[in-house]
């Protein structure tokens, strides 16, 4: 925006500054230039949510199929430590069996 202070805001000596007259066209361009940076302000933040939406999606786009493969070699991994321990578990028993062929313990 260009500046306007020498045009329109400047105070020059034997300036009536109780004049209405002269503020309210002040006040009115101040005003104004703010409105317009509002509006601004609001696409601004428009456009940073839409990106953050977008960015947010392709992260799940991308992660979401990894997490799940992860998961799903997690739990097989753990199936098989419990089928492992469930091994170790039978073998132990079986060891531990004391077993009786013609008179002789075993």
């Amino acid at each position: 925006m260009a500046q306007r202070y020498d045009q329109l805001y400047k105070i020059k000596q034997g300036d009536d500054l109780g004049d209405p007259t002269r503020w309210n066209p002040k006040f009115q361009d101040i005003d104004l230039r703010l409105a317009a940076l509002e509006g601004t302000f609001s696409k601004i933040d428009a456009a940073v949510a839409e990106v953050t939406a977008l960015g947010i999606s392709r992260l799940n786009t991308t992660f979401a199929p990894l997490i799940q493969s992860l998961t799903n070699q997690i739990n097989a991994t753990n199936a098989l430590v419990a089928q492992a321990q469930a091994d170790v578990a039978t073998l132990e028993n079986i060891l531990s069996t004391t077993v009786v062929l013609d008179g002789g313990t075993f």
